[in-house]
């Protein structure tokens, strides 16, 4: 075989497996919901326990709630301790802050072997949740996101969670 035609055919199969790696990215949906803490009995503020199942960081871009931006306040929860970003106790524990949803990136969920390491330096967070205040009971939630550079928009609709988890 000729030098040029085991450099096309080369050539050609590297460009094939390109392709299908970036076919298999775009096709994931990293970001998943964990869990679901129901901070008040009208549906009004919610926390989405997120997980990251990628192999790259999450950047949160956007989130809406029942089809437009009708938003209060969105926050992102960073726990730098076991402590999911879930359930009670929140807002006092000095390992778990709120900050805007621009702010940190969504790391990728570890094993717990490497968690537990991880918390001894207390400098990377382990656990994430999105907290959404509306003026109307929350009955979807949308999120638009970019992970590993392309831009995806997850829609969830909280009655049917767990089928419907992005």
């Amino acid at each position: 075989m000729s030098r040029n035609k085991w450099r096309l055919i080369s050539g050609a199969v590297l460009a094939a497996v390109l392709v299908v790696s970036i076919i298999f990215v775009i096709n994931q949906s990293p970001l998943k919901v964990n869990g679901i803490t129901r901070e008040n009995e009208e549906n009004k503020a919610i926390i989405l326990e997120v997980i990251n199942k990628g192999d790259f960081d999450i950047q949160l871009v956007e989130v809406m709630v029942n089809n437009n931006n009708d938003l209060q306040k969105v926050e992102l929860g960073v726990s730098h301790s076991f402590h999911a970003v879930a359930g009670g106790g929140l807002d006092e524990d000095p390992d778990i802050k709120f900050v805007p949803i621009t702010e940190h990136k969504i790391k990728p969920d570890l094993t717990p072997e490497v968690k537990t390491v991880k918390l001894e330096s207390k400098d990377y967070p382990i656990h994430f949740g999105i907290r959404l205040f509306s003026n109307e009971p929350i009955i979807d939630v949308k999120v638009k996101y970019k992970y590993f550079g392309f831009t995806y928009t997850k829609t969830m609709t909280l009655d049917e969670w767990p089928q419907s988890n992005f």
